[in-house]
């Protein structure tokens, strides 16, 4: 849509004839594009409306993010009033990409009314100013356009006289940057220790010493991630994906993730998702779990109990988009934990700026906010007397205007007829990778590098034949050896990367160079297995969007919960950790007895019954636990364990009723298979 003040301001003049002949003028129509969701109400459009009447601007309106890119790229405009939504978008991913390109136009970016939170956001993200809805009408709408012009003006005439007027990234996000992949490295090296000394055969005290480490690790790799995302913040050049994600599938399994801000090991975390909230959106899945987790993480910490519930529900709802609250509070910990679910008080909110009774010290929380922010939403904290925090915030997300593809069936552990192509540099890379291959009966074939392995087929006679599926790692920089493959292929074969540690913004590099899976090291056999299946089933399907991740495959799975049932403390270990990291939660016993009183207290989808054990057996627990959910609609599924995998003993655990039979030691893909291969519809 196109407004202006007369036929003659459109005599088609380029921009530096009029630039030129505005210096003999004390001032002249300014070009706007105004780029927002083009609702009738918007104060902005009304106002610059009102200027195109007095002569003051030539106003160009367009209302989605492709029209706004032409629009941009044509470079016909003096300044560009930016709304924090656009059609179904919000305003920073165009933002953004304009800063991204280098374009000079100024931006004054519109927040929501009373949001200088966003405001203050944006201007961190590039733009010149910003001003909120409901200071529109005062006139600062008019002072903000000519300040951004004439401060965009200033800059150029120093910039044309040679005098450097800024960098691209200053001092502190170089050192931010640096010290984010300081500590990544060592971070990353003692993860993968650890990783290793679990699969090893150590005692009991050892491998739990081994998995504190892991844990510790992984911490130290979230807090390089945290440091990286603050000097990409500090730059202006914090990346956001837009991709189709289960909302549900998000939102219910994260509970693993979140056990280290908890005074207890087995925290508890409930799931409220409202009926009318869809599940196909459409957004940064990978942003939200992280916002998500930083405020969980934070509720816990501050609250007495350690149970927290995460209830989601619809705020807004617009044309193929929604506005979504998620609520996070601590259940039992008084009353004011219950006040949260409705709209705070005026008193009790913080909007807009990052809440006082957050740990100042926790790096997450600052880049959490700001990314709440340029989501299109906004954080409100409660606490009451007790100093128990809730936490609400809002985030847009588009909704989906199709189903979600179904997810590969991986069940069935279809065949891989033709070798799949391994290019690692390092000796131990290629072990590990083509160790987990060999478990799993997947050919291979393996080159040191791209190189070799185009010279290999040249010097064969055999250049029409390419392999189904490349497995890349590299010790230097994965994603340009992945562009080495793609020059050679022109993109032909599906890739699955590793990298040494994985980094937020991985999936944008990803998806830029079509790349089908990404897995970050340490490596879990299973899911390297089942990144390269689930890879190379969606190609065949021809689907050309999915980034198959652990989180995918995480999200894609039933949820289980799991009593590990075992008198040796190393298998309950081994066995909950491969469960846990799986995604399934867990609880223990040390004999049948304590089996049966666990299976009457709780719910469990599954128990892995070890068969020979004091005090009780796993056969005689099984049949009692067996006839007391006799009457009941829905049983646990029972797998028995045991080091004696003869016939005999598999035969009396079937006359027991055991569902299932696994030898010791327990193999990830068995264990796996018979406990997620028959689990009952509603849990999918």
């Amino acid at each position: 849509m196109h407004i202006s003040a007369s036929d003659k301001e459109r005599d088609g003049r380029s921009m530096s004839d009029r630039r030129a002949e505005a210096g003999a003028r004390d001032r002249y129509p300014l070009r706007v594009l105004l780029v927002d969701d083009g609702a009738p109400r918007s104060k902005a459009f009304r106002r610059l409306t009102i200027g195109v009447q007095d002569g003051r601007y030539i106003v160009d309106r367009v209302t989605t993010q492709k029209d706004a890119f032409n629009a941009v790229e044509a470079g016909d405009h003096d300044v560009c009033v930016l709304s924090h939504l656009v059609g179904t978008r919000t305003g920073f991913e165009l933002l953004s990409w304009i800063k991204a390109r280098g374009t000079r136009v100024p931006i004054v970016f519109v927040a929501g009314s009373a949001d200088h939170g966003t405001g203050v956001t944006a201007v961190r993200a590039g733009a010149a100013c910003y001003v909120v809805e409901d200071t529109i009408e005062s006139g600062l709408l008019e002072h903000s356009l000519n300040h951004a012009v004439e401060q965009t003006r200033s800059l150029m005439r120093l910039s044309d006289a040679g005098i450097a007027v800024d960098s691209d990234i200053s001092t502190r996000t170089r050192l931010l940057f640096r010290i984010a992949e300081k500590l990544r490295v060592p971070s990353a090296a003692l993860l993968e220790v650890a990783r290793r000394s679990l699969d090893s055969a150590l005692p009991a005290h050892a491998l739990e010493s081994f998995g504190l480490i892991e844990d510790k690790a992984r911490t130290l790799l979230t807090l390089a991630n945290d440091i990286n995302d603050l000097s990409m913040l500090e730059a202006g050049h914090l990346k956001f994906s837009s991709e189709g994600f289960s909302l549900r599938g998000l939102v219910s399994h994260m509970k693993q993730t979140v056990g280290s801000a908890s005074r207890t090991r087995d925290p508890k975390m409930s799931v409220d998702i409202a009926p009318d909230v869809p599940d196909a959106v459409i957004g940064d899945p990978g942003r939200l779990r992280l916002v998500i987790i930083s405020f969980v993480e934070t509720v816990v910490a501050r609250s007495s109990t350690d149970h927290t519930n995460v209830k989601v529900t619809v705020d807004e709802r617009t044309p193929g988009a929604m506005i979504l609250r998620f609520t996070i509070q601590s259940v039992g910990a008084g009353p004011a934990s219950e006040a949260v679910v409705g709209i705070p008080s005026a008193m009790d909110d913080v909007v807009g700026a990052p809440p006082s009774s957050f740990d100042s010290g926790a790096l997450g929380m600052p880049v959490a906010h700001e990314t709440v922010s340029r989501m299109g939403g906004i954080v409100s904290v409660i606490h009451d007397q007790k100093n128990a925090v809730s936490v609400q915030f809002t985030v847009r997300l588009q909704v989906s205007d199709s189903a979600r593809e179904p997810r590969p069936n991986l069940d069935g552990r279809s065949s891989i007829d033709r070798p799949i192509l391994v290019v690692a540099a390092s000796a131990e890379s290629r072990r590990s990778v083509t160790k987990s291959l060999t478990d799993a009966e997947i050919p291979f074939l393996i080159s040191p590098s791209v190189e070799a392995w185009a010279a290999g087929r040249g010097e064969s006679g055999d250049d029409g034949a390419l392999p189904p599926l490349v497995v890349i790692e590299s010790d230097g920089d994965t994603f340009a050896v992945c562009d080495e493959f793609n020059a050679v292929v022109s993109g032909a074969v599906p890739v699955v990367v590793i990298v040494a540690s994985g980094k937020r913004g991985d999936a944008a590099r990803c998806r830029e160079r079509g790349v089908r899976g990404y897995l970050p090291r340490p490596l879990d056999s299973g899911d390297l297995v089942d990144v390269i299946r689930s890879s190379l089933a969606l190609h065949a399907s021809g689907d050309t969007t999915t980034l198959v991740t652990r989180h995918w495959l995480r999200e894609g799975r039933p949820s289980l919960r799991v009593l590990v049932v075992d008198d040796s403390s190393t298998n309950r270990f081994l066995l909950t950790r491969m469960l846990e990291q799986r995604g399934h939660s867990t609880a223990i016993a040390c004999d049948g007895v304590e089996a049966v009183e666990a299976s009457l207290r709780g719910t469990f989808d599954v128990i892995l019954m070890d068969v020979m054990m004091p005090v009780m057996d796993g056969l005689e627990a099984t049949r009692i636990i067996l006839e007391a959910h006799s009457a009941s609609e829905t049983r646990p599924r029972i797998v028995g364990v045991s080091a004696f995998a003869d016939q005999p003993n598999i035969d009396r655990a079937e006359d027991a009723g055991m569902d299932g039979f696994l030898a010791k030691p327990v193999r990830p893909d068995d264990l796996f298979a018979a406990i997620e291969h028959h689990v009952p519809a509603t849990l999918i």
